[in-house]
C-alpha cells in the first residue's frame, strides 16, 4: 500500500495529472481516497451494496458501470444508491454519508452486445429521470463489450456517439464524456498457459 501511494503521489507531483482507478476494494478507501480524482465501479461490482455505500461518501465523481449482462436498470439503481445517504462500516468505524451527487452511469456494453446507440442512451436517460436521479449523467466506455474488445474501434465509437447526440440538447448534456483505454502493447495479452518454474 505504501508503494502504491508513493507511485501515485510521484505521478501527481511530477506530471500534474489527476488519477483515476477502478474501486475494486472499497474497504481500502481510507488509504487511497485522498489521492484519486475519479473511481469507476466495475461491471462485476456494480450490484454490490458495499461498493455503492462507499461511493455515496466520496466527494468526487464515481462511475457505475452496467453489469456484464448489459442491464441498464441495474446501473441506474447503482447510481441512485450512490447518490443517496447511506451508512457503511470500515473496520471498527461506522460512516454516515450525505450521498454523492457526482455518481453517474457508464455504458460499457454487455453479453448482448454494444449499448452506445442513440436508442440506448435515450433509454438510460429516461430511466434515470424516472428514478428521480437528481443529476442524470453517463459516460460511454468505448472498449469492453461496446467494441467487442477491439481497441482500434474506440475512436469510431466516440465519433458515432458525438454525432448521434450533437443536436439533442437533453442528451448532449446527459453524455458527459468517454472512457477510452490505452495500451502499452496493442490488444490483449493473455497469460501463458505454462509458466517456467523458477529455481
Amino acid at each position: 500500500m505504501e508503494n502504491a501511494r508513493r507511485i501515485a503521489a510521484n505521478i501527481i507531483e511530477r506530471y500534474g495529472l489527476s488519477l483515476a482507478d477502478e474501486l475494486l476494494h472499497p474497504q481500502l478507501i481510507e488509504h487511497i481516497g485522498d489521492i484519486y480524482s475519479y473511481f469507476a465501479i466495475g461491471a462485476r461490482s456494480t450490484e454490490n451494496q458495499y461498493h455503492r455505500e462507499v461511493a455515496s461518501g466520496l466527494d468526487f465523481p464515481v462511475g457505475m458501470k452496467n453489469p456484464t449482462s448489459g442491464d441498464i436498470g441495474v446501473m441506474v439503481n447503482s447510481v441512485k444508491s450512490g447518490a443517496n445517504k447511506s451508512v457503511y462500516v470500515v473496520g471498527n468505524d461506522i460512516y454516515e454519508t450525505s450521498g454523492n451527487p457526482f455518481c453517474h452511469g457508464v455504458l460499457r456494453g454487455g453479453s448482448n452486445g454494444p449499448n452506445y446507440s442513440l436508442g440506448t442512451i435515450e433509454e438510460a436517460f429516461a430511466k434515470m429521470k424516472n428514478a428521480d436521479v437528481r443529476y442524470p449523467a453517463i459516460i460511454v466506455d468505448t472498449n469492453h463489450d461496446n467494441s467487442a474488445k477491439r481497441y482500434e474501434k474506440q475512436f469510431d465509437i466516440l465519433q458515432e456517439v458525438i454525432a448521434s447526440v450533437r443536436d439533442r440538447e437533453d442528451l448532449s448534456d446527459f453524455v458527459k464524456g468517454f472512457m477510452v483505454e490505452s495500451y502499452l502493447f496493442d490488444g490483449r495479452q493473455d497469460f501463458a498457459e505454462k509458466r517456467e518454474k523458477s529455481d
